[in-house]
């Protein structure tokens, strides 16, 4: 199912009291946004992004010379920025990208994909059981990233991973499904029994 999500941005990408000043709706399944005339979206056969402008001219936004090892799950435009996010059914890991719609620049954000393939490939230790492994295997739901935070939802939990020091923790459990608010640092979401809840930065 292809969702064509609405978003509205206040002063993108300044900054205002150590945090970007704008407001997001976000909902599940991010695989096209509309982008001035065209939309970018996700090409699943192809594993790719595409951006198609105002006439229909297609132009292919991951310029990879080989295919990539990883699976395109979400995109997220802030701006002039697209965001995407990969991962793979092997690794807990997630990988996001961003690419300037102005030069095509495509530079990595944040990396948390394992290599090592033993032990969960990596991810058994001591203290996480094989529950939390698997429920950290589950595909990202959504995600999008502010001037500090990524934000990512996997299975009935909201995740924030800090952008400078790679600092992991779960902000917000038992969400429902459905539109997710983000609000200058405050996010707004439905909790399991249908109430509206917060949490803020």
């Amino acid at each position: 199912m292809i969702v064509m999500l609405a978003y509205t941005f206040s002063g993108c990408g300044s900054s205002h009291g150590g945090q970007e000043d704008f407001n997001i709706e976000i909902e599940d399944n991010q695989y096209i946004y509309r982008f001035g005339e065209g939309t970018i979206e996700i090409d699943d056969e192809n594993n790719t992004i595409i951006y198609t402008d105002g006439q229909g001219k297609e132009i292919h936004l991951l310029r990879n010379v080989f295919p990539l090892d990883l699976t395109v799950h979400n995109i997220f435009v802030n701006g002039e920025d697209c965001y995407y996010l990969l991962e793979n059914d092997n690794d807990s890991g997630i990988c996001v990208r961003k690419i300037n719609m102005k030069d095509f620049s495509d530079v990595l954000i944040f990396s948390s994909i394992e290599e090592n393939i033993e032990d969960f490939y990596g991810l058994k230790t001591e203290e996480r059981g094989a529950e939390e492994i698997f429920q950290d295997m589950e595909e990202t739901k959504w995600f999008f990233v502010s001037d500090r935070y990524i934000y990512l939802k996997k299975k009935y939990d909201i995740r924030q991973i800090n952008r400078n020091s790679g600092l992991q923790k779960i902000v917000a459990e038992q969400v429902s499904d459905g539109k997710v608010i983000y609000n200058n640092g405050k996010i707004i979401y439905m909790d399991a029994n249908g109430r509206q809840a917060v949490y803020e930065e």
